[in-house]
């Protein structure tokens, strides 16, 4: 079954927030272009296989670590 990622307000502005801070800091877009992809491939695959993720304490809600950053869905 396909199921597909809705973001939460929230979640599209820390995502701005995470890319524009690499950009600043970076004086570039190479590293925020690396960060977006590998997000990307890890939801690809959290679509097909959501229980991959660590569980959390709170029911239905889990964890993924990509690279750096903490994907809870």
């Amino acid at each position: 079954m396909a199921r597909r990622i809705i973001w939460s307000e929230e979640a599209q502005n820390d995502r701005r927030l995470i890319f524009s801070y690499w950009n600043l800091r970076n004086k570039s877009n190479v590293y925020s272009k690396k960060l977006n992809g590998q997000l990307n491939k890890t939801l690809l695959v959290l679509c097909d296989f959501p229980f991959i993720g660590k569980p959390t304490q709170k029911i239905y809600v889990r964890s993924k670590i990509v690279l750096d950053y903490l994907v809870i869905y």
